[in-house]
């Protein structure tokens, strides 16, 4: 079993290496960069980390020496223990994220970011209807990066990735945006008058 599965990896991998690198970007590694460069336009940013547990995975990549002190980088997670395996932050907050209020006052935060810590709804979580609850939350500026490369997950059974493979190609070309297999969403609302 173990070398089927090693054999269908390799032509998965074969196969995967022929697609453009546009094509096959990995969520995880834009999402570490798009919040770097959002943290590095300016110092001093209060960010909010929702599911920030175990690891930021953007720290790294933030442009200060020490990236932590330069900006207030709040953690926030439902499970303490994950927290507690984040070495490299100092303010740490237990709440459950989808729980009405968070333990913030409103405007206090200027980054809130996070990744694939919400539990999906399938039906809430496609391109058309992030974008309409942002308009409706009185976001503006919203940027979307798409991505349609999800066969990747099928790397174990060759023929089920070629098969997911041409769905993800199909649906890339064709430009079909409540399709994309994940999102990574850029949204800022603008200043509340007082």
């Amino acid at each position: 079993m173990r070398r089927f599965i090693a054999v269908n990896q390799w032509l998965s991998k074969a196969t995967e290496n022929r697609q453009p690198p546009k094509f096959k970007r990995q969520i995880q590694i834009l999402y570490k960069y798009q919040v770097a460069e959002l943290l590095n336009r300016w110092p001093g940013q209060i960010v909010l980390d929702v599911g920030g547990g175990k690891e930021c995975p953007f720290l790294p990549y933030i442009d200060a020496i020490d990236a932590p002190h330069t900006h207030l980088i709040i953690a926030l997670d439902i499970s303490e223990e994950e927290l507690r395996r984040n070495p490299r932050l100092d303010h740490k907050v237990v709440a459950d994220a989808a729980a009405h209020g968070l333990p913030f006052r409103d405007g206090s935060v200027d980054v809130v970011v996070s990744r694939s810590v919400f539990l999906a709804l399938y039906d809430h979580c496609y391109f058309s209807t992030i974008k309409y609850l942002l308009e409706r939350n009185g976001f503006t500026s919203m940027s979307f990066t798409l991505l349609y490369y999800q066969s990747v997950y099928f790397n174990f059974f060759y023929p089920l990735f070629i098969l997911m493979l041409g769905y993800d190609l199909i649906a890339s070309m064709l430009g079909i945006r409540n399709l994309a297999s994940g999102i990574i969403v850029t949204a800022q609302r603008p200043p509340q008058e007082t």
